[in-house]
């Protein structure tokens, strides 16, 4: 998640413990849904909620203050956040020794941050009510597998972890504010090799992103497409898309890659933000098996077999679609991409989605309508829209619009 924060809280000597019982390690199941990690959370022995996994967030967060607020939570102190533009403020407040149990793990209790606005729309991207932020505040102390074919986070002890088995391939990590980064290389455009440090996030749905003005040899591509490139606290995050020539993390090299570009605003974010020049998110941590060793700074990664050559994909429409409802079964195109096929075909911001290649809205998911619009080049799509009071039949065939950009 991009998130950004401009204060601490101060937490037990040894954070994360808890979460073992007193055990070896812990299997915390997740649902992998649009590309986050969202776990279930025993909220406060109260409520049951849903978080998103996030290595990229410092501390916890609660993003509706409604929950919170009915349970008659109080609050010590008021502070602000840099938003996920990383250029507006948004306001949290801090609520103190907050039990939080996740599946399977032990429970501990947390000093967390609560939104004081919704600004963010990870609902509506997800299709799935997302209540909070899980942030390494409680993991910072463990040993974090992230086991992705099956769905399972497992949490070590570092004074049990034995380390790695057989596959994996070992890396330096540099751990500031709980936050885990690594030195990668990237070549974009005529620039064959740029080195680069990256945060880890798994908050971040997507392939890698880049801030251009962090590096002087980092360079927006020739091609490039404006537009929505992820979410966070204070709403969408605003960019560009692009392929890179390639993006090498040790051994393992991914060619041809899509990749969001954002610049970044020096007169608001303190300098240590400066420490990245980018970000990898899951669409490229999945493709392996991930154990983060914090306290010994070092991850290890295992590439997983069946996908990890899988060509990556993207969205080849070029509209950005939302769920909404109580069930999250209307969708609507929150946003359209000029010089895409959606916006050649007709397609407008606000247009809702009545049928999707013959398929009536209700028997449709957000998952199943983004799979379908990452297929291959050249694959129709059928829409029946409604725009206010009229209902259009648009077809228009998918198109990989940044292929462009390759060298």
């Amino acid at each position: 998640m991009v998130i950004f924060l401009t204060y601490g809280i101060c937490q037990a000597q040894f954070p994360g413990r808890d979460l073992l019982r007193g055990r070896s390690h812990v299997e915390v199941p997740f649902e992998y849904i649009q590309g986050f990690i969202i776990l279930n959370v025993d909220f406060n022995r109260y409520l049951q909620l849903k978080f998103i996994f996030d290595t990229g967030a410092e501390n916890t967060l609660i993003l509706k203050k409604e929950i919170t607020d009915l349970l008659g939570m109080t609050y010590s102190k008021k502070i602000s956040l840099i938003g996920s533009d990383l250029t507006n403020l948004v306001f949290a407040y801090i609520t103190r020794n907050v039990n939080l149990k996740l599946d399977n793990s032990g429970r501990v209790n947390q000093d967390i941050l609560v939104l004081e606005d919704d600004l963010n729309n990870l609902d509506n991207i997800t299709g799935v009510n997302i209540d909070g932020i899980i942030g390494a505040s409680i993991f910072k102390n463990l040993v974090v597998e992230l086991d992705y074919k099956r769905s399972r986070i497992i949490f070590h002890d570092p004074d049990k972890y034995k380390g790695p088995k057989h596959g994996f391939e070992s890396f330096d990590l540099q751990v500031l504010k709980n936050k885990p980064y690594i030195q990668c290389t990237t070549g974009i455009g005529d620039n064959d090799s740029i080195d680069i440090n990256l945060l880890i996030d798994t908050g971040a749905s997507l392939n890698y992103l880049l801030h251009e003005n962090t590096h002087e040899d980092i360079e927006l591509p020739e091609y490039i497409i404006p537009g929505q490139i992820g979410t966070g606290i204070s709403g969408s995050l605003q960019g560009y898309m692009g392929k890179v020539n390639f993006l090498k993390i040790g051994s393992y090299q991914f060619d041809g890659l899509t990749t969001s570009f954002q610049n970044l605003d020096s007169s608001i974010i303190d300098n240590s933000v400066y420490i990245r020049n980018g970000i990898v998110g899951n669409k490229i941590l999945e493709r392996f098996t991930v154990v983060i060793d914090y306290p010994k700074q070092k991850i290890h990664l295992k590439p997983r077999k069946l996908i990890f050559n899988k060509p990556f994909v993207y969205d080849k429409s070029g509209m950005v679609i939302f769920a909404i409802g109580r069930n999250f079964d209307k969708f609507y195109i929150k946003s359209v991409i000029a010089e895409t096929p959606a916006s050649r075909a007709g397609l407008k911001p606000g247009d809702f989605i009545l049928s999707f290649n013959g398929i009536h809205s209700r028997f449709l998911t957000l998952e199943s309508i983004t799979k379908n619009l990452s297929k291959k080049p050249g694959k129709k799509i059928k829409l029946l829209v409604a725009r206010g009071s009229e209902k259009h039949r648009i077809t228009f065939r998918l198109e990989d619009f940044l292929e462009k950009n390759i060298k």
